[in-house]
């Protein structure tokens, strides 16, 4: 008998809490499908960082269990109150409160097996369609193939489970805690706020706009410090919760004093209404407000790694081998001899970069970078003409001419953007010849550190000859791409001839286990110095090889794109589900009202337009006051992120990209309440 009525139950709840079912369906097709990417061998052999990626999206798992708990809570409590009167009357039948507890936790067993069941089949399919979008930035081919993981299926159930548990044991606990007249009473017990309040709580708006001023204030002006961000970010997430405190008095006010327009049309009863609601939902609407700020900034971020994956990638590094010695007269023979057993040369070059004595360009820098000075060499870096021609030509790019008495720089983008004139036009002392500009070049330029940190100037080659050489470079230009594993081979050649240079010249280590010690304790694929002012993507190596160079940084970039994405995608889901679900629970509550709008003379086209008009404040009230909390933070980002990346795009791209997805994302969750909410009133 109780299984036919759990079962009966849960039937019903699944009608009348579709969006919600749906939704849980989705989380739990993207939960496994992400999670079978962690255990995926395809993804294991594609590259050697795969644990970054592991880690990223544990991290977004963890704050979707919490936010996936919180949602099984919410609707677990929901329902039971909106079912209180069916419990209360079950208990004057006579039926215990423990029996009570075992149907409602049972319904709700079936619904989440359900759930669960679908989207395990959902999220096979949807596996398949992330990864073959992830094998694709990453330039490699994918092979559809249904291949269940059982590890990736294990931890999904763990933490579905775990989060269903909690909150269904929590309602069993409640439930026999209640007795009949709590039942009866449940469902009009609220969070209302008391009018005696409403005059200091009005001020809570100004405060919380105050304090957002303030906030803005020191997130464009201040200075950075973890605990000053953690601190903020706590008061921004409360000044949320306070700015609905506050609009929940002023509209209450503003209904209680029969403001100006109160009686125009449909007014009176949109404000009852709406003021009644956010009185009730004051957090509810504060933590969807917040759930769609944080959805906003993750949607945002992912779309500026990718816009730089597909920008800036592509040209960061330039030549396909390129490898640094802090040796003046290293040759590179070694690292040739196995560059051929990898693949063919086409052309290579063996040069030196040159310092004169002087630092006026790292000063000119230092003060427009704001960097430490250990991210330029110690003097001045300069380049003969001849070997840049050489290695333009090598990129496909044209070669340049000098006077005698010229001199060329080549200098990232971001940083000649932030010269001034006097800068661009400055003349040069190179021994005891006066140059003149010729030209800045802003072309990619393996400038992290290889050839020059951040720039390097171009002299005649007399001049060249002049100066004194810093260090040894190889530029190669391959006839095909190497296999992945090119730069693990050179890293390794590189390691063991300087370990032999080092230990010729310090032969102070008495047994073999005082090397090996020593050995494991030395870095040896590092700068010192001369790593350039690259903040937000910067790869630095002594030996760069492109192929392989690129494979990584396109998995670290989507091991941060992916999981930014995936939290966004489901906070979104979460909250417009709340919405949704509290409007259509709502709909056989209103239906007595709007029959009273019927009967005072409302036909069904003017009833229809004062729902859609309920819908929309109730809806654009949370994520109106998302975006204007948000965007800030999210346009200043932004710019920054073009600022040190040198990407070319507007300030305004990457939240506006947001917003569209999201806008559509929104649209569709309104219209399907929109619709329900009509249907349950019998009014089409």
């Amino acid at each position: 008998m109780l299984s036919k009525l759990s079962l009966r139950n849960a039937k019903r709840s699944m009608r009348d809490y579709l969006v919600y079912l749906l939704t849980m369906i989705m989380v739990t097709a993207l939960m496994f499908s992400f999670n079978s990417m962690i255990f995926s061998k395809d993804v294991r052999n594609m590259c050697s960082q795969v644990m970054i990626l592991a880690c990223m999206l544990g991290l977004a798992t963890f704050f979707i269990i919490i936010i996936i708990a919180w949602l099984i809570n919410y609707m677990i409590r929901f329902m039971m109150e909106r079912r209180s009167k069916e419990f209360g009357t079950y208990l004057l039948l006579g039926m215990k409160k423990k029996t009570i507890s075992k149907v409602y936790f049972r319904e709700n067993i079936i619904l989440s097996i359900v759930a669960f069941a679908f989207g395990i089949v959902v999220g096979l399919g949807l596996e398949q369609f992330i990864m073959t979008i992830f094998f694709k930035i990453m330039g490699s081919s994918y092979h559809i193939h249904v291949e269940v993981s059982v590890w990736g299926l294990c931890m999904t159930f763990l933490c579905y489970s775990v989060c269903f548990l909690l909150a269904l044991l929590r309602s069993r606990k409640k439930i026999k805690k209640m007795n009949i007249a709590d039942f009866m009473k449940a469902e009009k017990e609220n969070q209302s706020v008391e009018e005696k309040h409403m005059g200091w709580t009005r001020w809570l708006l100004w405060l919380s706009i105050l304090y957002f001023i303030l906030f803005y204030r020191y997130v464009f002006f201040g200075t950075y410090t973890p605990l000053g961000w953690i601190s903020r970010i706590a008061g921004y997430v409360i000044a949320i919760y306070g700015t609905y405190v506050g609009v929940a008095s002023w509209v209450s006010w503003y209904v209680t004093k029969k403001g100006k327009g109160m009686y125009r049309g449909t007014n009176v009863f949109l404000l009852r209404q709406f003021s009644s609601k956010i009185k009730t939902m004051q957090f509810t609407m504060g933590t969807l407000s917040v759930l769609f700020s944080v959805a906003l900034f993750g949607c945002t971020f992912a779309m500026m790694f990718h816009d730089y994956q597909r920008k800036q990638l592509p040209v960061k590094f330039p030549f396909d081998i390129i490898i640094h010695s802090e040796e003046t007269d290293e040759e590179f023979l070694e690292e040739q001899e196995t560059i051929e057993e990898w693949g063919s040369i086409q052309t290579k070059l063996v040069y030196r970069v040159y310092s004169n004595g002087t630092t006026k360009m790292n000063e000119d820098l230092l003060s427009l970078t704001n960097v430490h000075g250990e991210a330029y060499y110690p003097y001045d870096t300069y380049m003969g003409i001849s070997d840049f021609n050489t290695l333009r030509q090598m990129i496909d790019l044209a070669p340049i001419s000098l006077q005698d008495d010229e001199y060329a720089v080549a200098i990232k983008k971001g940083i000649y953007n932030r010269l001034n004139q006097e800068q661009k036009e400055k003349e040069l002392v190179c021994g005891n010849k006066t140059l003149h500009l010729s030209a800045y070049y802003t072309e990619e330029f393996s400038l992290d550190g290889q050839n020059g940190a951040d720039y390097v100037i171009v002299v005649p080659d007399d001049r060249i000859k002049q100066m004194t050489p810093m260090y040894s470079q190889m530029a190669v230009k391959l006839e095909q791409e190497a296999e992945y594993g090119l730069q693990e081979a050179l890293l390794a050649v590189r390691k063991e001839k300087i370990i032999k240079k080092e230990d010729a010249k310090n032969d102070t280590l008495e047994t073999a286990k005082d090397k090996e010690e020593d050995e494991e304790e030395r870095d040896y694929d590092t700068f010192e110095y001369g790593y350039g002012s690259s903040q937000v993507m910067v790869y630095v190596s002594n030996c760069i090889v492109k192929k392989d160079v690129m494979i990584d940084m396109r998995f670290v970039m989507s091991a941060c794109t992916f999981p930014l994405m995936y939290i966004g995608f489901v906070f979104l889901c979460v909250a417009l589900t709340i919405l949704a679900v509290q409007q259509l629970s709502d709909s056989t509550k209103y239906k007595f009202r709007y029959g009273v709008l019927s009967k005072l003379g409302l036909n069904k086209r003017q009833i229809n337009q004062c729902v859609f008009r309920q819908l929309l404040l109730y809806y654009l009230c949370p994520i109106l006051i998302s975006i204007i909390t948000s965007c800030g933070i999210a346009l200043f980002a932004s710019k920054k992120f073009i600022f040190y990346t040198g990407v070319e795009t507007s300030t305004l791209l990457y939240y506006g990209v947001a917003l569209g997805v999201f806008g559509g994302f929104y649209i569709i969750y309104f219209l399907a309440t929109y619709i329900g909410f009509k249907r349950n009133l019998f009014l089409n």
